[in-house]
């Protein structure tokens, strides 16, 4: 049987100002967050789709994520859940320390092994 595994690679750049100290604790707990809350879509999975879809974003006042779109895609279908699980993010620790106009790309990689 098929082993199926999710891999999420978060890769915010995050501006020069911002201490290391700050960094690591906020994309390990987004990389925790994401891993729970991604789901691979039983149709990707049947069709055997893998690849990263990468979503640009911003982070909106109130640290939501706002502005979501595909950088490059793979199917619709991973499309769509890459989308959804970064419109859920919690973002909340990254707007405190963000500007508002900054873009971030999250790469999320979807595997089946």
């Amino acid at each position: 049987m098929k082993k199926l595994v999710l891999l999420i690679a978060i890769a915010f750049v995050l501006p020069i100002t911002a201490s290391a100290g700050n960094v690591k604790p906020v994309k390990s707990k987004l990389f925790t967050w994401v891993s729970e809350n991604l789901t691979y879509p039983t149709a990707a999975i049947t069709n055997k789709e893998t690849g990263v879809v990468f979503v640009s974003f911003q982070i909106d006042k109130n640290g939501k994520a706002e502005n979501i779109q595909i950088q490059k895609g793979i199917s619709n279908t991973l499309n769509q859940a890459a989308m959804e699980v970064v419109k859920n993010m919690p973002l909340q620790d990254i707007h405190k320390s963000e500007t508002p106009e900054k873009e971030y790309v999250l790469p999320v990689r979807f595997t089946i092994q």
